[in-house]
């Protein structure tokens, strides 16, 4: 019997609005996000309506900070937990307008989908 780790790990995951917070807070301060934004920012004036994609998004925080900066953002996970987990972050935050969800073993994904991101 195969065990789906991922899937154990999500449905453990308990959502904490206030916890969520304070992580996404400590992520934007960590020095990777800032020497993202400035590659993001040097690349393409920065990340205000670029679309962009997070494969293997787990619960999706690159992809929800960059949604913050103005992104359009779509997220594939092979877990449909995961995409459930990521979605309920993004409307938590008013962000769900902007979000896409797809269901996919990143390894397979059509190129045509993978065509048409920054």
């Amino acid at each position: 019997m195969k065990i789906d780790v991922w899937q154990k790990v999500w449905e453990n995951y308990q959502f904490d609005p206030k916890n969520d917070s304070w992580e996404l807070n400590w992520e934007k301060s960590q020095p990777r996000w800032k020497l993202a934004l400035q590659y993001f920012q040097e690349k393409w004036g920065g990340l205000k309506n670029r679309t962009v994609v997070e494969l293997g998004c787990g619960r999706a925080t690159e992809a929800l900070l960059a949604a913050r900066e103005g992104s359009k953002v779509t997220l594939v996970d092979n877990n449909k937990t995961a995409l459930y987990l990521a979605k309920q972050r993004f409307e938590h935050f008013g962000l769900g307008n902007t979000l896409q969800l797809i269901q996919s073993d990143v390894l397979n994904l059509d190129k045509k989908i993978l065509g048409k991101f920054d």
